[in-house]
């Protein structure tokens, strides 16, 4: 029997170049077959198997952005800035490849793992297993759109036009913002149940502020003769790109159960009081990594 594999509050997930990416598609972290023998053991790998797509999810997301993984997780980190010449666009990967290596596997046996299942639940088992989909259903619908923005910030973050390396290094700066704050929250070790609450509180009406502000901005920049319509045109379409990325976290993150309760945080909750447990006291095999 193996114990559940601990991966540390700030261990990077998925690599920073190109020639880091494994050859082999990483496989799910908690889903064994041992856990498929009881109820309990089975949703808690389900649970922990989520809380790792989650944070698979939003590093790939970040790399969409051309942000380093490792800022998500540096409380001290200070704002993005582009350091041209350090690292050649190149050389970083792509998140097709990402979703490829080290999200479509873990996806596809989760749901295996789900249609294996055989055992009775109880009815408050139900409602945590048939949720489980559909917030993983919203981070892949966040990491789809992910892809898509990945283009033109790759292109116009290295821009020598200084408007469109400001608006994207402003789309970029917003996103990391909002993926530090989930990321944070996602950790089992910053569980916290109040501050899951305040941050779905307060996220959407700074959110909705920046896409009111960003929009104006780039249509007054045209206005002005600052940039054509062309370039205009190529901001607008990306701030919905990233409009899209926000409202599928958002979905995933305040899901909530038939009597309006949180789902996601009951999940990160269950996970922190396991973590704490003694190692003799961990009941759930599960592969080595």
């Amino acid at each position: 029997m193996r114990w559940l594999p601990e991966i540390p509050a700030d261990a990077v997930l998925l690599p920073e170049t190109t020639a880091d990416i494994l050859v082999q598609p990483k496989p799910a972290l908690y889903l064994s077959k041992t856990a498929l023998a009881t109820a309990d053991t089975a949703l808690m790998a389900l649970m922990q198997e989520t809380a790792h797509l989650g944070r698979l999810s939003l590093e790939l997301i970040a790399h969409a952005a051309q942000i380093p993984s490792w800022k998500l997780y540096d409380d001290a980190a200070a704002e993005i800035e582009l350091q041209n010449g350090h690292e050649a666009p190149s050389s970083l990967p792509t998140t097709d490849d990402l979703y490829r290596v080290y999200i479509k596997g873990v996806y596809g046996e989760l749901l295996n793992f789900m249609g294996r299942f055989r055992q009775p639940l109880t009815a408050q088992q139900k409602i945590w297993w048939n949720s489980i989909p559909i917030v993983v259903m919203h981070l892949m619908d966040a990491v789809k759109d992910a892809n898509e923005l990945q283009r033109n910030m790759a292109r116009f973050l290295h821009s020598d036009d200084d408007q469109a390396k400001k608006r994207y290094q402003d789309l970029r700066r917003h996103l990391k913002d909002l993926l530090r704050e989930a990321l944070h929250l996602w950790r089992p070790q910053h569980y916290s149940a109040a501050a899951w609450a305040q941050y779905l509180h307060t996220w959407e009406a700074h959110n909705q502020a920046f896409i009111y502000d960003f929009r104006q901005q780039v249509l007054d920049a045209i206005a002005a003769g600052q940039i054509n319509g062309w370039l205009g045109g190529s901001m607008l379409n990306d701030l919905s790109c990233l409009v899209r990325i926000t409202r599928s976290l958002d979905k995933a993150m305040a899901f909530t159960d038939k009597h309006g309760e949180l789902i996601l945080p009951q999940y990160i909750e269950i996970i922190y009081h396991l973590t704490q447990e003694p190692k003799h006291q961990q009941a759930i095999s599960v592969r080595q990594s």
